[in-house]
C-alpha cells in the first residue's frame, strides 16, 4: 500500500542525479550562450552595458573564477534532487521509504504494529498539513503530506484519527 510517492520514485538515484546536473549543464551554457550572443549585439545604452559585463564574464570564465559557484550550483541541484525519488509504503508488516542519500540508495523501516500517527500542521510559506507516524524512540519520524495526495485512503488505513482531525481542521478553516 503506497502511503507518498515523489515523481522520479521509480528511477536509481544516479540517474536523478544525472538528470539533475544535466539540467545544470545546459542551464550554465544557455546563460553564457546568451550572455556571448548579447555581447555581439549591441542595441541600445543598456546593451552596451551588457556588452562590458559579458566581456567581464567571459574573462572570469576563462580565468577559472566562475567554475566553483556553478560547481555548487551543481551540487544544491544534486541535494535538491534527493526529494524527488523519496517513496514511502507498506510491506508486510513493515512501513518503508526509500530514497537517495546522496548517490546511494536508502531503505528504512519501522515495525507496523509499533506506529502511531499524528496530524501536524504549521504554516511556512503557506500551509503544511502532514501526518507524522513514529514508532517509539528508537525509530525516527516520517511525514507525509496530505494536501493534494492521490494517496489519502491509504493513509487513513493507518492514521485514521490523524486523517480526522486533518479533515475537521479542513472545515474548521474553511
Amino acid at each position: 500500500m503506497v502511503l507518498d510517492a515523489a515523481s522520479w520514485s521509480q528511477m536509481s538515484c544516479g540517474k536523478v542525479a544525472g538528470f539533475m546536473s544535466a539540467y545544470a549543464l545546459i542551464g550554465i551554457l544557455l546563460f553564457v550562450g546568451l550572455t556571448a550572443y548579447l555581447s555581439r549585439r549591441p542595441l541600445s545604452l543598456a546593451a552596451f552595458e551588457t556588452e562590458a559585463k559579458a566581456k567581464t564574464i567571459k574573462n572570469a570564465w576563462r580565468r577559472g573564477r566562475l567554475l566553483p559557484p556553478f560547481l555548487l550550483l551543481i551540487l544544491g541541484l544534486l541535494v535538491l534532487s534527493q526529494h524527488h525519488r523519496r517513496e514511502l509504503f507498506t510491506e508486510g508488516t513493515n512501513l518503508v521509504e526509500t530514497g537517495c542519500y546522496w548517490l546511494a540508495d536508502y531503505r528504512y523501516e519501522m515495525l507496523l504494529e509499533h506506529l502511531h500517527g499524528r496530524y501536524e500542521y504549521f504554516y511556512s510559506k503557506g500551509r503544511h498539513d502532514n501526518v507524522i507516524f513514529s514508532a517509539g524512540k528508537k525509530y525516527r519520524e516520517l511525514s507525509v503530506s496530505l494536501k493534494g495526495s492521490p494517496y489519502l485512503d491509504n493513509i487513513r488505513k493507518l492514521a485514521p484519527v490523524a486523517v480526522d482531525e486533518y479533515f475537521r481542521e479542513i472545515k474548521k478553516s474553511d
